[in-house]
C-alpha cells in the first residue's frame, strides 16, 4: 500500500515505522523540520511508568507498550530506555497510589515502600515532608524522547520511506486519499494523520481535542548531589498543588522538571516563548520537592502543547480512506510505539475502528 502519514512526532514516525517495516510505501510530511521541536512529543525524556491508580486502562496499556518498544530497540539497534524506577511521594489519604501498589502485586511487578527512616539517607537530593508515604515502582524510567525521534527518522530514510520537511498540510480529502500542501497534492491509498493539536484543522469531528500549553524546566543540580542524581529514580511528588515530577540526568540529559499545572494557552502557533511566571511557577513547586533548591540553575526552559480530551483518552478516528489518532495530556509518548503497531494493523485492515480504539483509548476507570 501507499500510506501517507501527516505528523512526525512520535505517533506519526511510530505508525510510518510500522508501515514501513511491513513493506509498504510510506511518506512522511510536517509543517516543520523532521523531527519537529514544536511537536507535542519533542523532549530531551519522557516517563515510563505504569502506576495511574484508578486509569487502570493506561497501567494495562503500559505494560504492553513496554514490548512495543522492544520491538523499536530491534529495529533500531539500540536500546534508547533507561530503567530508574519511579519514587512516588503522596499523602496517606491517596487511594490511587495503593491502587497502583494492588496493580503492581497481581502483575508481578517489583514496588517498595520506604519507611520515612531510610528516605533522607536514600534520597538526599529530595525534600520530602515528614507525613509524606513513599513508594518505588522499579520497572518504570524514562524514553530518550529526542533521540528515540531522531533514530526514528534516520530509520525511515534509511529504509526507503520518504519525508518532507516543511510540508505543511492545508486539507485533506478523506474520501480519495489525497492531502493538499503548499507545493502539491499528494494521493494515497490510506492517510494516518497524528497531527497532535493541529489535528482539529484537518480532521471532522475532532473538535474535542483541546490544546493545553505546558512547560518544562531544565536545571544543573550542586556538585554535591551529583552522585545521588546518578542513581536517582525520577520522582512524582503528588503532595503538592498540581503535582511535581522531576527526571534524573542520565546519558546527556538534563534535570528535567515538570507539574500538573494549566498554563494559559489553547493555540499551539502561539509563542512558544517561556515567560518568566511560567518559570517561576514550576520553580515554585521544585523547591518544594528538591532540597536544596536555591543552590540549583535553570539553564532551559521549553513550551509544548498536548491535546486533551474530557475523560483523558486516546482520540481514534476513522473517515474513508484516512485515520486520525492523538493522544491525550502528556500520557502519549510512552504509548507512542504501540500506538504505531496498532494504525498499522487498521490501515492494513486487521483492525476495525471500534476495535482500534478499544485498543488504544484503554479503560480508564477501575471497576468498582
Amino acid at each position: 500500500m501507499k500510506v501517507t502519514i501527516v505528523g512526525a512526532g512520535i505517533a506519526g514516525l511510530a505508525t510510518a515505522w510500522a508501515l514501513r517495516s511491513r513493506g509498504h510505501q510510506v511518506n512522511v510530511f510536517d509543517q516543520g523540520p523532521i523531527p519537529n521541536p514544536m511537536a507535542s512529543s519533542h523532549d530531551e525524556q519522557r516517563y515510563h511508568r505504569f502506576a495511574y491508580g484508578r486509569m487502570s486502562g493506561y497501567s494495562s496499556l503500559a505494560l504492553e507498550a513496554g514490548a512495543a518498544w522492544k520491538r523499536v530497540w530491534e529495529a533500531l539497534n539500540r536500546d534508547l530506555y533507561i530503567e530508574t524506577g519511579v519514587l512516588y511521594l503522596s499523602s496517606k489519604e491517596d487511594e490511587d497510589i495503593l491502587r497502583s501498589v494492588d496493580f503492581a502485586e497481581h502483575n508481578g511487578l517489583d514496588t517498595e515502600q520506604i519507611p520515612q527512616q531510610l528516605l533522607k539517607t536514600r534520597y538526599p537530593h529530595f525534600s520530602i515532608a515528614e507525613d509524606a508515604r513513599a513508594f518505588l515502582f522499579r520497572q518504570s524510567g524514562i524514553l530518550l524522547a529526542e533521540r528515540i525521534l531522531v533514530s526514528l527518522a534516520d530509520w525511515l530514510r534509511e529504509s526507503g520511506a520518504v519525508l518532507h520537511p516543511h510540508a505543511k498540510v492545508v486539507s485533506v480529502d478523506h474520501h480519495d486519499g489525497t492531502i493538499e500542501t503548499l507545493s502539491g497534492r499528494f494521493q494515497a491509498d490510506a492517510i494516518v494523520i497524528a497531527a497532535g493539536p493541529w489535528t482539529p484543522s484537518l480532521v471532522p469531528g475532532s473538535e474535542v481535542l483541546q490544546p493545553a500549553r505546558q512547560i518544562s524546566l531544565f536545571a544543573t543540580g550542586p556538585a554535591r548531589l551529583a552522585e545521588a542524581w546518578r542513581r536517582s529514580p525520577a520522582l512524582a511528588d503528588l503532595t503538592v498543588s498540581g503535582n511535581f515530577y522531576a527526571t534524573p540526568p542520565l546519558r546527556g540529559t538534563r534535570i528535567k522538571l515538570v507539574t500538573d499545572l494549566p498554563f494559559y494557552g489553547n493555540c499551539p502557533d502561539d509563542d512558544r516563548h517561556v515567560s518568566k511566571s511560567e518559570i517561576e511557577a514550576v520553580a515554585a513547586l521544585a523547591a518544594g520537592s528538591l532540597a536544596d533548591f536555591k543552590d540549583y540553575q535553570i539553564v532551559g526552559a521549553r513550551s509544548c502543547y498536548y491535546t486533551n480530551t474530557s475523560d483523558r483518552s486516546f482520540f481514534v478516528r476513522r473517515i474513508e480512506r484516512s485515520w486520525a489518532v492523538s493522544a491525550c495530556s502528556g500520557h502519549g509518548f510512552k504509548f507512542g510505539a504501540l500506538a504505531g503497531l496498532a494504525m498499522a494493523d487498521a490501515v492494513e485492515g486487521k483492525m476495525n475502528e471500534a476495535d482500534t480504539r478499544t485498543k488504544l483509548e484503554a479503560r480508564i476507570s477501575a471497576p468498582e
